[in-house]
């Protein structure tokens, strides 16, 4: 018995699993601040764009591997 809960352990799906594309909006930056979106999560990488701080409906589609947790 404990066997088959462990298997059905490893094999459940996380109930925080986040399913993409999913949208957001841009929280806690001031007006007259902007968010900058980089390369990879660090604060010394490389600025790929940037959004306003009261942007809405931001769409995204997949996670990087390192943005996942790989």
């Amino acid at each position: 018995m404990i066997r088959l809960l462990a298997i059905l352990a490893c094999l459940a799906q996380p109930v925080f699993a986040q399913s993409y594309p999913d949208l957001f909006d841009v929280r806690a930056v001031a007006d007259d601040d902007i968010l900058n979106v980089r390369q990879i999560p660090s604060a010394d990488a490389s600025i790929i764009g940037t959004l306003a701080p009261n942007a809405t409906e931001i769409e995204v589609v997949t996670l990087s591997a390192m943005a996942a947790g790989a």
